[in-house]
């Protein structure tokens, strides 16, 4: 039975001999863990942001075949041909793919800004200049 107390003593033994956690070590330590939840959830936003986006996934295929009962993940990512052909196998659950219109939100967002904030409201006297603002900011976002 894993404890905090086996926790402390593992941060204590690092510690004492000055040395970071190898990876193994970090995921066993999150197993042992996850086994005396009755239940657990992890979120992973923005998969598709991560420097680190093979080391995540093959986590994600270490995670899954713990079968820990009554472990949740949700990750979330924008839509990338090497994530999802990685990510699907892995699937017990549902999958939800969804196209967002982020430009709407971003655009939004800019207008929003370009009223309310005081050091950017000047530039609204213009509409003309507004409406070109507005469009370089929002073409340059593709969708981010």
């Amino acid at each position: 039975m894993f404890s905090a107390a086996n926790l402390e003593l593992l941060y204590e033994d690092t510690n004492n001999r000055q040395r970071n956690l190898t990876r193994y070590e970090l995921e066993q330590t999150l197993r042992f863990m996850l086994e005396e939840f009755e239940e657990s959830f992890i979120i992973i936003d923005a998969l598709d942001e991560c420097f680190q986006t093979q080391e995540l996934l093959d986590f994600l295929a270490n995670l899954v075949s713990w079968e820990i009962v009554d472990l949740h993940v949700l990750a979330t990512s924008r839509r990338e041909i090497n994530i999802e052909v990685f990510i699907s196998p892995l699937i017990t659950g549902q999958l939800s793919t969804q196209d967002w219109d982020t430009d709407a939100d971003i655009e939004l967002y800019i207008h929003k800004r370009l009223q309310d904030d005081i050091k950017l409201r000047k530039w609204c006297e213009n509409l003309k200049l507004q409406e070109e603002i507005e469009e370089t900011i929002l073409s340059d976002a593709q969708g981010m």
